[in-house]
């Protein structure tokens, strides 16, 4: 299929709907965006350059390709590969348009947010009590650093909470309050990626897989006496 391209030197351009999918240590994870036209419309045919962000800590990452064409719906995918366990910043750029795309290489288990199994926090979870919870995993030691990030979708920390291990078989699952143990802003409606690290008394340190969810503080316009929206 030939796809038309003569117009998007001068077109300007908008990614939107990016989904990171992150990996275990060891394996590919994912970038996919979308590419839109200033009236919102999808637009194929456009070239997407991808590239490593110049960071030490990145020096074992790979990425699959560093150009690819947005397919007929207007979407560009790159595949990424980390050695290590921990984020690689991907750079997608169209021409003045950039933006840097983390993702996440894991080894640990993802954090544990009560009420987020559908993917959100609605208004009525709001009004429980909201924990979270930083599985145990395997070989937990005296005096590891565990490192709770509270960040948004995009890998910006809003918080972060260290805890020391004293005891490794008591110490552990850590269970945090969000409400008492984090600021409000820790629940303003917006998308999270929430995640935490672990290091040693020798700084090995390696990452969980990020838990996603969106919290969403619209009151509904109506609801009955059991709380459902009529």
């Amino acid at each position: 299929m030939n796809i038309k391209t003569d117009y998007i030197n001068t077109a300007v351009y908008t990614f939107t709907n990016i989904k990171v999918t992150d990996a275990p240590n060891g394996q590919s994870g994912k970038i996919e965006l979308t590419v839109i036209a200033c009236d919102g419309t999808p637009v194929p045919g456009v070239n997407v350059s991808w590239e490593i962000s110049q960071d030490e800590e990145q020096s074992d990452t790979t990425i699959s390709v560093s150009q690819s064409i947005t397919d007929i719906n207007g979407m560009a995918f790159v595949d990424v590969k980390k050695e290590s366990t921990g984020f690689s910043t991907i750079t997608a750029s169209i021409n003045s348009v950039i933006k840097n795309i983390k993702v996440m290489t894991y080894a640990l288990n993802a954090p544990i947010v009560t009420n987020t199994e559908g993917g959100k926090l609605d208004v009525f979870d709001l009004m429980s009590t909201i924990q979270v919870m930083i599985p145990s995993y395997s070989n937990i030691a005296f005096r590891d650093k565990i490192t709770l990030h509270w960040a948004t979708a995009d890998g910006v920390d809003i918080r972060t909470l260290t805890r020391f291990i004293v005891d490794a078989n008591n110490d552990m699952p850590i269970i945090i309050n969000v409400k008492f143990g984090l600021p409000p802003e820790c629940l303003a409606q917006q998308n999270y990626g929430i995640y935490y690290e672990s290091s040693d008394i020798l700084r090995n340190t390696s990452y969980s897989q990020r838990l996603f969810f969106f919290v969403d503080r619209q009151i509904p316009l109506a609801t009955n006496y059991d709380g459902l929206i009529i």
